[in-house]
């Protein structure tokens, strides 16, 4: 029996380690506690060629946010289809993201 070491396959590269930049939208509900509900992605954008590379954060930020929900008849209620942009800019340095409306 013949045994060889395989070469270590590299993982892909981040799109913080290439410097990328790119926008994320997504859109979800919010509910009448003003909790974001059944976030998705229905559109991104990267300058380096992959725009998934934001997915997980957009999700995981959006997760985190809060709104005053939208009252009918004096009752809290939820909102469907509400759609939120998110770019990112990353600077090895001083990574950001910034919400637009």
């Amino acid at each position: 029996m013949c045994s060889r070491a395989l070469p270590a396959r590299r993982p892909e590269r981040s799109g913080a380690e290439v410097g990328a930049g790119g926008y994320v939208i997504v859109r979800f509900t919010v509910d009448e506690t003003g909790r974001v509900k059944d976030p998705v992605v229905v559109e991104s954008y990267s300058d380096k060629g992959k725009g998934e590379w934001f997915h997980h954060a957009a999700l995981e930020a959006v997760r985190k946010f809060r709104f005053i929900p939208r009252y009918v008849d004096g009752k809290p209620t939820s909102t469907p289809g509400v759609q939120q942009r998110l770019t990112f800019a990353i600077d090895r340095a001083f990574p950001s993201v910034s919400i637009s409306d």
